[in-house]
């Protein structure tokens, strides 16, 4: 199931948080956008704000992750799959379409 990234409730009940990657976001801005809303933290750090996410570049190269997701590595019928730890979450990005982030 996945679930508006933009609503702070939207953790399913298993808690994982499943997103969909916006036609106009690179999957790392997914990344952050989605842990954002399962976390409940401010997403950019503006402003006063203590309770903000470290920088996903703390946890992996935003840049390789967007070029890897977008190259359509995989084979035919194949999807590439990355996961790893941000901000005390699990992450894994499929195939550039959903982020789904689970409490590490």
């Amino acid at each position: 199931m996945t679930v508006d990234c933009n609503d702070p409730a939207a953790e399913l009940t298993d808690g994982t948080t499943t997103c969909r990657v916006r036609p106009d976001e690179t999957p790392s801005l997914a990344v952050v956008r989605a842990v954002a809303a399962a976390s409940g933290l401010d997403p950019v750090g503006a402003g006063a704000r203590t309770d903000s996410l470290e920088p996903l570049a703390e946890s992996i190269d935003p840049e390789a992750l967007d070029c890897i997701v977008e190259s359509g590595c995989a084979g035919p019928g194949d999807t590439v799959s990355i996961e790893f730890s941000y901000a005390d979450h699990l992450v894994t990005v499929r195939g550039g379409e959903t982020v789904c982030v689970t409490v590490d």
